[in-house]
């Protein structure tokens, strides 16, 4: 990939635009004007607060269904960071984020296997 193409594409990132390796997963459930997801297994808030410098909060609900919920936080050039599993037993997780460098990353919320949404975490001091 050229310099100018990798611009381009964190420049698409920056803005609030699907990254083209992101574009084309698929949806299954919907997303509420705040940036929460919710569909049959899973009810998540957009993580909070963004931009974040200490920790980032997420709530959430998952049904008696989910096996394997998670939330994986990648750099806008797709290397994985970090990967939280989230308990069906607690309804609140908190995420330090003291290893996060100041920049902008993409979660993506999956349960079951399936990647269900992505969203833009800014990480500043």
């Amino acid at each position: 990939m050229t310099i100018k193409r990798l611009l381009f594409a964190m420049m698409f990132v920056v803005l609030g635009f699907a990254h083209s390796a992101y574009a084309q997963q698929p949806s299954f459930g919907k997303a509420n004007t705040d940036g929460a997801f919710e569909n049959a297994q899973i009810q998540i808030s957009s993580g909070f607060p963004n931009p974040a410098s200490q920790h980032v909060t997420f709530h959430y609900r998952l049904t008696s269904g989910v096996q394997d919920a998670k939330i994986t936080f990648f750099t806008v050039l797709g290397s994985k960071i970090s990967e939280v599993k989230l308990s069906a037993y607690d309804e609140t997780i908190t995420l330090p984020l003291e290893s996060f460098k100041v920049g902008v990353y993409l979660y993506t919320i999956s349960a079951n296997g399936q990647n269900l949404a992505t969203r833009k975490l800014v990480v500043k001091r």
